[in-house]
């Protein structure tokens, strides 16, 4: 299983969407969970991977849609965030 967190000021929009994509990839959604912090929400979706495709080919497609902010992952431990840039449509890269 693995965790990606981010913050959303449009959490109805970008939980909707990440779920589409865990969808479309087949993995198994595990936990999902959205709370306030701040002016925006801390969404976090626990995932199982399954099939072929990558965990992060998921954390590539998340990235793409505007207006995330990414939260490192350290053992469950909220610490500061960084932004994630909107990879080029050539090459998506990981965040």
């Amino acid at each position: 299983m693995q965790t990606v967190s981010f913050l959303s000021s449009h959490p109805f929009d970008h939980v909707q969407r990440g779920l589409d994509i865990l969808r479309k990839m087949h993995f198994g959604l595990v936990r999902l969970s959205v709370e306030p912090s701040g002016s925006a929400f801390l969404v976090e979706i626990t995932f199982q991977q399954r099939g072929d495709l990558a965990a992060d080919i998921f954390l590539d497609r998340l990235a793409q849609l505007d207006g995330l902010v990414f939260q490192p992952a350290l053992a469950g431990a909220r610490t500061e965030s960084r932004a994630c840039p909107r990879p080029p449509k050539a090459a998506a890269a990981p965040c």
